[in-house]
């Protein structure tokens, strides 16, 4: 699995695997798969660090009951506030609309004013 410029994951002989990335209600990154191909790919991640413009996590790929694949992404996009003051990361896609990864939860601020 890698990442392409598109944001997209490829896999192992770089065939683009169509997909949009997503939080689950546990805030682990998942990328869910579209289009018609039968083959259902489970990825989970866990985000590692936030940073300016970036989003670094550890992704899982499941291949069979007893291996896992890992591999570390950083996705590219911004930070941004939504209407209901909640954060959300919106990841830069070239070819799509952005994937939106909307944080739910309570953001407190400590003396040095970091979330």
């Amino acid at each position: 699995m890698k990442l392409t410029k598109s944001q997209a994951l490829a896999d192992e002989n770089g065939k683009l695997i169509n997909g949009k990335w997503e939080l689950n209600k546990k805030h682990q990154l998942i990328y869910r798969t579209s289009g018609r191909s039968k083959e259902e790919l489970t990825i989970t991640g866990t985000i590692l660090d936030a940073g300016p413009g970036s989003l670094t996590a550890e992704i899982t790929q499941k291949r069979s009951e007893s291996r896992k694949a890992g591999r570390i992404i950083r996705l590219k996009g911004q930070w941004r506030l939504d209407p209901g003051n909640r954060m959300r990361f919106e990841i830069d896609r070239t070819q799509t609309s952005s994937d939106l990864l909307r944080f739910k939860n309570t953001w407190t601020v400590n003396r040095d004013h970091e979330v």
